[in-house]
């Protein structure tokens, strides 16, 4: 199952870096053609990014794209890497701070 698999990368993920690399993967993966251009157009660069995208992809409106599974899986994908950085926040390895998470140390 997808999302058996999704949820054994974020555990190996440990850092903000790790977390934000899974997101941007599965982003790259999807046609930009199929996303509205604030998604397919959106940097992801850092924690904060993830968790913005995360807000986007969960106020979009049911009809915004034609491929309204995709947009399901992404939000999906964006969430579980949302409530992984906040673990890894709560564990003290990433710390938020105005700007974005930066790891520790």
């Amino acid at each position: 199952m997808v999302l058996h698999r999704w949820l054994e990368e974020l555990r190996h993920a440990g850092s903000e870096r790790d977390v934000v690399a899974f997101a941007r993967s599965k982003l790259e993966r999807a046609p930009a053609l199929s996303l509205p251009p604030a998604i397919a157009q959106q940097p992801l660069e850092s924690g904060n990014d993830v968790r913005e995208m995360a807000a986007r992809l969960a106020s979009l409106p049911p009809a915004t794209s034609n491929d309204s599974d995709l947009l399901q899986q992404l939000l999906i994908v964006f969430g579980l890497a949302t409530d992984r950085l906040s673990e890894l926040e709560r564990r003290g390895v990433v710390m938020r701070g105005s700007r974005g998470a930066t790891t520790a140390g």
